[in-house]
């Protein structure tokens, strides 16, 4: 008891000043001690203890280093302690491969990272990435200064040329860069850029509709805030909690003008342990101003999606001689609003499925087009919703979440494409 006594009294006992030390690594010190300022306002020994123990988590989030060691040793005045940081750096380059969810059904990502090359904790990919479903590649060379203002703004700077398949019969090709500043928390990102994109049209059978809008070159200027909102208990497995994002975009150029809202919200509730319900609910809208210009290549395009191929309305192609002759027929030249809406439950810890990363799930989907329509419940949904109901299994890895979806029903309109088995990058 009187061990017990004696190290409470210690830690409360008083520190008048901390200084920091970095020892064996490549980052300015200056960069780190600016990191981990909240250390030096430790006023007391157990306040001390308990930022080293953030500190730990805060250099594990940098990804910059394999090991490191801690001293506390008394600093030069009385009351004072210097606090050494023995560090190990990872190797200074590695190879990953991730996915990602988007509207042409995921991609892949295969990028080689490069750490620390400016000595500020700084991070510079080489990205490249391929879309499964379409058979597009996108190069992207990407630099994330996370220190920029520390504990505060994270700088990320990109410069990126890709291809797109917009539709079955045009595809855009498109290169520019962004500039973007993100808060450390992730909550706020502002990103600004400019694109310079041109568009490939397979002539035989696109519609006039088609080569008549999307043949000129356009350039996209954009601004852009996303506010992300996470809630979830565990990111990678979430049972319970809510991920939220709103994004405002603004883009202006000689044929290019619109501002474009686009909202997303994942709820997780748990039935049982191991059964989770999740709801997704997405809108997207252009705001209908005055001086509105879009382009197919802003416009919403709903293509893989669980149940479908495609989706929408679709203008004729030109030569008759075309008609009928493919699955899916026409051009489908974009929308300006969707709305998405997806149940699904998920059974974790199931036999033999969990021992291999499997988790099965049931879902039902409903999309909707052009909801800025909307008049009448009963004869918006019945001329514009579509939705489908099935099985799958989500794998989630290092890379990303895949699922291998199989519908079982469909409800379509004239013009859809219905899938049954698909191969999806998830969320």
């Amino acid at each position: 008891m009187d061990e017990l006594k004696e190290l409470r009294d210690n830690a409360k006992n008083p520190i008048l000043n901390v200084e920091l030390e970095f020892q064996h690594t490549s980052t300015n010190p200056e960069v780190l001690k600016k990191y981990f300022r909240s250390l030096t306002k430790s006023r007391s020994v157990e306040d001390l203890h308990e930022k080293i123990k953030e500190s730990v988590y805060k250099l594990n989030a940098l990804d910059l280093y394999k090991g490191c060691d801690v001293i506390v040793l008394p600093g030069k005045a009385i009351d004072s302690a210097l606090i050494q940081f023995v560090l190990k750096d990872k190797r200074w380059w590695s190879l990953s491969f991730g996915a990602t969810a988007d509207n042409e059904g995921g991609k892949s990502v295969l990028s080689a990272h490069f750490r620390n090359l400016r000595g500020k904790a700084d991070l510079t990919n080489v990205n490249v990435e391929y879309k499964l479903n379409t058979g597009t590649w996108g190069y992207e060379m990407f630099h994330h200064d996370r220190l920029y203002m520390p504990g505060k703004w994270e700088t990320m700077y990109s410069v990126k040329k890709y291809s797109d398949e917009l539709d079955q019969n045009i595809k855009e090709h498109a290169y520019g860069g962004s500039f973007s500043l993100r808060s450390s928390d992730g909550k706020h990102k502002l990103e600004a850029g400019r694109y310079i994109r041109t568009n490939e049209i397979a002539t035989e059978y696109a519609s006039l509709p088609l080569l008549k809008q999307e043949l000129p070159v356009s350039v996209k200027n954009y601004i852009a805030h996303t506010y992300t909102r996470d809630l979830r208990d565990n990111p990678s497995e979430p049972r319970t909690g809510i991920l939220s994002t709103l994004t405002n975009e603004f883009a202006f150029g000689g044929d290019v003008n619109f501002h474009k809202i686009d909202f997303k919200i994942h709820h997780y509730f748990p039935i049982l342990s191991d059964i989770v319900f999740q709801s997704t609910f997405g809108l997207g809208a252009f705001m209908p101003w005055r001086n509105t210009k879009t382009r197919i290549n802003d416009r919403y395009r709903s293509r893989y999606i669980k149940g479908f191929q495609a989706i929408g309305t679709r203008e004729q192609p030109a030569d008759p001689a075309m008609r009928g002759k493919y699955a899916i027929e026409g051009d489908d030249l974009g929308k300006l609003s969707v709305l998405n809406m997806e149940a699904k439950i998920h059974f974790y810890n199931s036999p033999v499925l969990s021992g291999v990363g499997l988790v099965p799930y049931i879902y039902a989907n409903m999309i909707c087009e052009e909801p800025h329509k909307f008049t009448n419940a009963k004869t918006y949904f019945k001329e514009k919703a579509r939705g489908s109901f099935g099985i799958g299994l989500g794998w989630v890895g290092g890379f990303g979440r895949i699922e291998f979806s199989y519908a079982s029903h469909v409800w379509k309109k004239p013009g859809d494409v219905s899938a049954e088995f698909q191969v999806l990058f998830g969320e």
